[in-house]
């Protein structure tokens, strides 16, 4: 969520927060994209009325959060062109804690407690941030929504009708075809295909960085145990930090998780074992 302060600005005029305004959370858009510099920020509510990218950008926060909460979090309830209805990811065999609307032409995500829901969609929504048009719009959302889930009863049946969890995080192929059923030419757009092997290429990538985290580690470990025998044997080292060399080291043991090191009683910095290796 953005953080918000006193001398906080809109994104959109760079004017104080004087008035009602949305605040977005997260990242919807690349660096390289020209909505990039709007995400993670407050928003007027009266700028994004008249902002000509409010329906682009509203729906690129709701594309990716919608992708998140049916392909890895299995939570999604009802989805719609406009909005979709989901709930928090629960232990199996409980009800969730809590449920929310994400609207798709305003960045505008609604939620309460799962008991609370009766209230809420009845018009506890209102008692909330928003004011104006955004106010105007999560109305017309509201009412459609109270079509689909008009009381608590109605959510838990939705929610019992649901398929199995998926054990493991579904694909971008699988969650184009499910959009598709409420969105296809949207789908159509998009190649689902290629953000598979993205993603996998992006897994095997992160796996090799990993490894060669895990060596790195290991190699520097190993040779902070010869440094500390040497320390208890000799009873001196080199500090590579501050080039004297003294008896008054104190070594902290990470384990196999991080990277052990030594700390320099003469000048305070800390060191590695492959740190001291290469300085000697």
């Amino acid at each position: 969520m953005a953080l918000i302060g006193q001398e906080s600005r809109c994104a959109i005029c760079d004017e104080l927060l004087d008035r009602p305004f949305l605040a977005t959370s997260g990242v919807a858009f690349g660096r390289r994209h020209h909505l990039y510099p709007y995400c993670d920020a407050p928003l007027h509510i009266d700028c994004l009325a008249a902002w000509p990218h409010r329906l682009e950008f509203s729906r690129g926060y709701f594309v990716n959060a919608l992708v998140d909460a049916w392909r890895r979090q299995g939570t999604v309830l009802i989805a719609t062109p406009r909005w979709y209805l989901c709930h928090s990811r629960g232990e199996p065999n409980e009800l969730p804690l809590w449920v929310g609307v994400r609207l798709s032409e305003w960045p505008i995500y609604l939620s309460t407690g799962w008991h609370e829901w009766t209230q809420y969609v009845d018009g506890g929504f209102r008692e909330g941030h928003l004011a104006d048009a955004a106010l105007e719009a999560a109305e017309e959302i509201m009412a459609e929504v109270r079509t689909r889930a008009p009381t608590l009863a109605a959510l838990k049946a939705l929610y019992r009708s649901q398929p199995p969890r998926p054990a493991e995080q579904r694909s971008y192929v699988d969650f184009g075809k499910f959009f598709a059923t409420f969105s296809p030419d949207e789908a159509a757009r998009i190649d689902w295909q290629l953000l598979d092997e993205a993603e996998r290429f992006e897994a095997r990538r992160h796996e090799e960085a990993e490894r060669a985290r895990a060596l790195a580690i290991a190699q520097s470990n190993a040779a902070s145990r010869g440094l500390a025998n040497e320390l208890a044997t000799a009873g001196t080292l080199a500090c590579p930090r501050c080039g004297r060399r003294s008896y008054d080291f104190r070594f902290i043991d990470k384990g196999a998780e991080a990277k052990s090191y030594f700390i320099c009683g003469l000048c305070g910095c800390s060191f590695a074992g492959t740190d001291a290796r290469e300085h000697r």
